[in-house]
């Protein structure tokens, strides 16, 4: 970690990069005036390019509010995230604000962002709980990215209710007289190609929780080319960095679990894709219906 004031101190020369960083502040109350630091935003002086670190875990706004005010934040910091990314001014009296820009140099843009949002975003602390990684009540345990992707397809194709290509419950259809269950939750026939999705995550600690959720997304894209031999099936997993609770070793592990999941997937005529975030999964989701 870079010491606070070398970051934030002006040179007339260094490697690196410098430019201006803004905290991300959400108020989830405006009435009671209260701001909680929920990302980081750096702007490159020379490219422009803007890099964030938003924060990806609401486990700390459950304990403070409730779920419905967590999920409510969880919406607008992505949200705001993808207007920031964009370019985009937020809203005047918006619940999302930024604070005023501050000069700020590091080796890297990614470096920057991160070191700041470790030092000022507390509630980030949240989003790497290594012992909690194995249970299927964090954030990113694969029925939750489930409930989050859908979450985020409804809000920003502006609909109540989920989409019509969703599906909370097993697909079924009749093989050989008998019906059968296939665990996809996008179902896409109005696109060019029909569409079949599952969703998974790699998100555990240990290889034994990761590869029974693995193997479930393989199985049921197995099941799905065997259905729906001519259809588009695509497995969408989410997957950790290092910067989310996981070493070195782990990310090495999970990423030659990975690799094995890819060539079973791709050896039955199914695809792959793999994603850091849930907004970026719902992203391609919304594009692979051709929603966006």
């Amino acid at each position: 970690m870079l010491p606070l004031q070398t970051l934030l101190t002006p040179r007339a020369s260094h490697t690196g990069v410098s430019g201006m960083w803004q905290l991300v502040r959400l108020s989830l109350d405006p009435a009671t005036g209260e701001q909680l630091n929920v990302g980081v935003t750096f702007t490159d002086r020379e490219s422009g390019e803007i890099t964030t670190r938003l924060l990806s875990n609401v486990a700390a706004l459950r304990c403070l509010y409730n779920d419905d005010l967590a999920e409510d934040a969880a919406f607008l910091i992505d949200q705001a995230e993808h207007a920031i990314e964009q370019g985009v001014p937020l809203p005047v009296n918006w619940n999302v604000s930024l604070s005023l820009p501050l000069f700020v140099r590091g080796p890297s843009a990614k470096s920057i962002v991160d070191d700041l949002f470790t030092r000022l975003v507390p509630l980030g602390t949240k989003e790497a709980t290594p012992e909690r990684l194995d249970t299927d009540d964090h954030v990113h345990a694969t029925r939750n990215v489930r409930k989050t992707v859908r979450t985020l397809l409804t809000r920003h194709m502006n609909i109540k209710g989920a989409p019509d290509f969703w599906r909370s419950k097993p697909v079924e259809t009749i093989q050989g007289g008998r019906p059968v269950r296939v665990d996809v939750q996008i179902e896409a026939r109005e696109t060019g190609t029909p569409l079949h999705g599952t969703i998974a995550s790699a998100w555990y600690k240990t290889q034994y929780h990761r590869n029974a959720y693995l193997d479930k997304g393989a199985t049921a894209m197995m099941m799905a080319t065997q259905l729906f031999p001519r259809d588009r099936n695509v497995m969408y997993l989410l997957c950790p960095s290092l910067r989310d609770g996981f070493d070195a070793k782990e990310i090495s592990q999970i990423e030659s679990d990975i690799a094995s999941i890819k060539w079973l997937v791709e050896q039955k005529n199914a695809s792959l894709a793999v994603f850091e975030s849930e907004r970026l999964m719902a992203q391609r989701i919304l594009s692979d219906v051709g929603a966006i």
